[in-house]
Formats: C-alpha cells, sequence, structure tokens
C-alpha cells in the first residue's frame, strides 16, 4: 500500500532532471536569460515613463507586458536556480509558497491574454477610427482598461486555486519544476472532476476570447487597409500591428506546447522544458521586438547611445565660423562653442540616416526639434506651435524663427502664426 502523508505543509519539487555534465550549461542559460529580462523590461518602463513623447496609450499599455514579464519571471525563475543547485531530496517548499508560485504562474499567463486583447483593441480605434481616437482613448480609458486586463485574470484565477485550496492533500510530491494549479490539484486524494470542469472551461473562455478578440480586430484593420488608398496609414499599421500580432503568436505557442505536452505523460520533461521556456521566451523578446520596431523607442535609444550629439540649439554667433550652441540632452543645458562646420556635419549625418529611410524630412525636423517639443511640432514640411498666451507664441515664433536662420531647419518660410496656437 502507499503511504499517504495527509495535508502536509512541507512539499517536494521533482525539478528538472538533469545530468551532473549539463547542470551548469542549463543553469547559467536561466540565469542570464532571467538578467536579461529584468534588465530589458525594467529599461522599457522606465523608458516609457522617463520620455514625455512615449506618454501615449499604445505605450502605457504596452507597460503592462514588461511589469507582467518581471513578476511571473521573479516568483519562479530564482527559485528553480536554487533548486537545480540542490540535490533532489532537499528540493523543499512550503505549501504556502507553492499556493503563491501557483497563482503568480497562472496571473502571468492570464494577464498575457488580457493584456494583448486590449492592446488589439487600442491598435482598432487608431487604424479604424483615428479621428475619434484621442476621444475614446483617454487617460481614464487607458486606467480602465488597464484594470480590467489584470482584474478579469484576477478573478479567474482567484476561482480556479480557492477550488484546489479546498481539497484535502495525501501527497507531497510536485511532479513540475514549479508549483502550478494541475500539480496542486494531483496531490489530493479526492474527486477533482470540478477542478477539471473548471480548468477546462477557464482555457476555452480564455482562448475562445483572446483568440477571437484577435481575428475580428485584425480583420477589420485589413479591411481598413485593403480599402485606403493612404499609404502612410497602411505603413504604419503594418509596423505596429506586425509587432503586435507578432507576440501574441509567440506567447499562444508557447502556451499551446504545455497544454498539449500535458496529455502526454511520456513527455514529462519535454513538457517541463516548455513550461519554462513559456516564461523566458516571451519575457526576453518582448522588449526587443517592441524596441526594434518602435520609432519612439528607438530614437529615445539613439538619443542616449549614438555617436552623434544633435540635436542642438544655436544661441548665437560668436565668430566668424564659431557658433554658441545648447546641448540640452547630452550637457543638461551646458552652453559650448562649436565651428559651424561641425554643425554642419551633424546635420548632414542627421539628414543622410534619414533619407536612407526613405523617410523624407519629417524626422529630421522631428529631430531638430526635441528641445522645443513641448510647444512645437512637425507636420510634413510645416511646424505646428501651441502656446497659452499671444506673448508666449510670438516668443515661441521667435525662437523657431532663430533656429531655422540658423540652418537648422531645412526651410526658407517665416513661420505663420495659425489659429491652433493663437
Amino acid at each position: 500500500m502507499e503511504n499517504y502523508t495527509y495535508n502536509s505543509f512541507t512539499l517536494q519539487l521533482e525539478g528538472l532532471k538533469i545530468t551532473e555534465m549539463s547542470m551548469y550549461p542549463v543553469f547559467f542559460f536561466f540565469f542570464f536569460s532571467y538578467l536579461m529580462i529584468i534588465l530589458a523590461n525594467v529599461g522599457i518602463v522606465i523608458l516609457v515613463f522617463m520620455d514625455k513623447n512615449l506618454h501615449q496609450p499604445m505605450y502605457l499599455l504596452f507597460c503592462n507586458l514588461p511589469v507582467n514579464d518581471i513578476l511571473g519571471n521573479s516568483i519562479m525563475v530564482p527559485r528553480l536556480l536554487i533548486d537545480m543547485l540542490r540535490p533532489p531530496s532537499e528540493r523543499l517548499i512550503s505549501y504556502y509558497e507553492c499556493v503563491v508560485q501557483a497563482f503568480t504562474t497562472h496571473m502571468f499567463g492570464t494577464t498575457a491574454h488580457t493584456v494583448l486583447m486590449i492592446m488589439a483593441f487600442d491598435r482598432y480605434v487608431a487604424i479604424c477610427n483615428p479621428l475619434r481616437y484621442s476621444a475614446i482613448m483617454t487617460n481614464k480609458m487607458v486606467v480602465k482598461l488597464t484594470v480590467s486586463a489584470w482584474g478579469v485574470a484576477f478573478v479567474l484565477v482567484g476561482i480556479l486555486l480557492g477550488l484546489t485550496i479546498r481539497l484535502n492533500r495525501c501527497r507531497t510530491l510536485i511532479t513540475n519544476p514549479y508549483c502550478d494549479n494541475a500539480s496542486l490539484f494531483k496531490l489530493s486524494c479526492e474527486s477533482v472532476f470540478i477542478n477539471n470542469v473548471y480548468g477546462l472551461t477557464f482555457t476555452v473562455v480564455l482562448f475562445t476570447g483572446s483568440i477571437g478578440s484577435m481575428v475580428i480586430t485584425y480583420t477589420k484593420i485589413t479591411v481598413v487597409c485593403l480599402t485606403s488608398n493612404n499609404k502612410s496609414l497602411n505603413s504604419k499599421a503594418m509596423k505596429t500591428c506586425s509587432t503586435h500580432l507578432f507576440v501574441y503568436l509567440i506567447m499562444l505557442l508557447s502556451g499551446m506546447l504545455v497544454i498539449i505536452l500535458h496529455r502526454f505523460p511520456q513527455y514529462s520533461d519535454y513538457r517541463k522544458l516548455a513550461a519554462i521556456l513559456f516564461h523566458i521566451v516571451p519575457g526576453s523578446l518582448n522588449p526587443i521586438i517592441y524596441g526594434v520596431q518602435s520609432k519612439e523607442i528607438r530614437r529615445f535609444l539613439f538619443k542616449l547611445l549614438a555617436k552623434w550629439q544633435g540635436p542642438f540649439v544655436v544661441t548665437r554667433r560668436v565668430g566668424d565660423v564659431d557658433y554658441e550652441v545648447v546641448q540640452s540632452d547630452r550637457s543638461g543645458g551646458a552652453t559650448q562653442i562649436y565651428p559651424h562646420n561641425l554643425l554642419k556635419a551633424w546635420r548632414d549625418l542627421a539628414t543622410m540616416e534619414i533619407e536612407k529611410d526613405g523617410l523624407g524630412s519629417q524626422r529630421l525636423m522631428d529631430r531638430v526639434l526635441v528641445p522645443h517639443s513641448a510647444y512645437a511640432a512637425a507636420y510634413m514640411d510645416d511646424i505646428i506651435i501651441h502656446s497659452e498666451t499671444c506673448e508666449q507664441h510670438m516668443q515661441q515664433v521667435g525662437t523657431m524663427t532663430n533656429t531655422s536662420n540658423n540652418g537648422l531647419l531645412r526651410t526658407v518660410h517665416q513661420p505663420e502664426a495659425g489659429s491652433a496656437g493663437a
């Protein structure tokens, strides 16, 4: 007969079955993956909150993904790394810690779906209803969508774990590298019929809602792009939507692989590895994918890392070839003197990079106007100035005129005060 230990508060994790020779390579792979996940995702969150240009609904909603990746991996990976260095008999975990780990694990997977669903809604409004985007995607709406994404996940996972912790336990071995709901209710000798029914319903509802919202959203976006002759709109839609869809497919395929392998006990080792990669792969790739695709994020990183030291503001001419320059992004607003030919070299470099991308003068004007972004923005070949008062507006128009006269903007027209800035 099998010996049972009822309601023990100390459980044993089976962990990964790896040879002594492969233990350290696997350990360092997971360690550096975790390190990259934390640095990249924390960096993305800090970047979005630092740069005012990124205070847009799309990026604020995206911030939920890095936060979710940080929480999900921080609960699971450090514990996994510690257990890898221990012999199997010493891989012990308390019942309460196991419940917390299971709750966080399922919150991670569920929230990834709900966050990508609200991000799909944001893209739908931006592309299919652009004129009302600002009116719909207000700060209040962003908060509502964020709370709903986390709230729905919390309720669904709370019920899932609530049905499990009501069961009496007669076993102590967790046949997994970390705790999850299935591993916990398998410790019970009671009927788990209700758990299986709710777990199946939970999975069907989540996947149906997630996949259904993606199909509907992208079908409508595709129809708009096919019926529109606006190449700029289509290009922007392609970039933002392909990024979002790629992230979604990575998360979906990683999760489905774990669910499928649960049905084949003979592949338990592959299931364990897939369960770990479900946390690591999306968490590692999400910030990279969005960082590469996002123009605003790339621009901010280039400002921090690029050797090109613009944008700059010429304050006055101090000689035949020398100009007094303020480089606010490099020297905190300190005034320096540079020869005109060096300023021209920087400007030409920026122009060459931008024309190579085929984006014309818009990006060049955007870069030059960064120090004035609080009140000025480039639109095609014009500069739009928003001011609080008439006096402030005339002062800001004068600043733009000086910038133009110093050769930092490729324009020969005198700026005019429009009704938007009056």
